[in-house]
């Protein structure tokens, strides 16, 4: 595989689980990922006590809830990168992340790639462009 092609991964967008409170739960996360959710809203979603969110979330996505949103909004910063030409501060409010400064750092730890030059990447990769 070439180490210059970026590869969309959608890892979050189809996770099914098999508890009913964490599915509700993750719906409404995939529903809005840029809302601000505290513990105890999460909890009242999933209708858990906090432990039982913590403890069941983890079973059931291998990550914490706070984790998982961080996924969620990254992939959403992601596709509004590719699919439009909204400032990266715009970008960056959209997707959930109230300050710039932490988007550009939380994108770039997991995508390797600062945001201006991830959009630069899949636009160089448009069939529009000519690769």
């Amino acid at each position: 595989m070439n180490s210059a092609v970026i590869v969309e991964r959608r890892s979050t967008d189809q996770a099914a689980v098999e508890d009913p409170a964490i599915d509700r739960l993750l719906r409404q996360l995939r529903l809005q990922p840029q809302a601000e959710y505290s513990m105890e809203e999460w909890s009242r979603l999933a209708r858990l006590s906090e432990r039982s969110l913590q403890r069941r979330f983890r079973l059931a996505t291998g990550s914490t809830p706070q984790q998982y949103i961080k996924i969620l909004r990254i992939d959403q910063a992601r596709r509004l990168l590719a699919e439009s030409s909204l400032p990266i501060t715009q970008v960056a409010e959209l997707a959930g992340f109230g300050d710039s400064k932490w988007f550009h750092r939380a994108f770039q730890a997991a995508t390797g790639l600062s945001p201006r030059a991830y959009r630069q990447r899949i636009l160089s990769q448009s069939p529009d462009n000519g690769s």
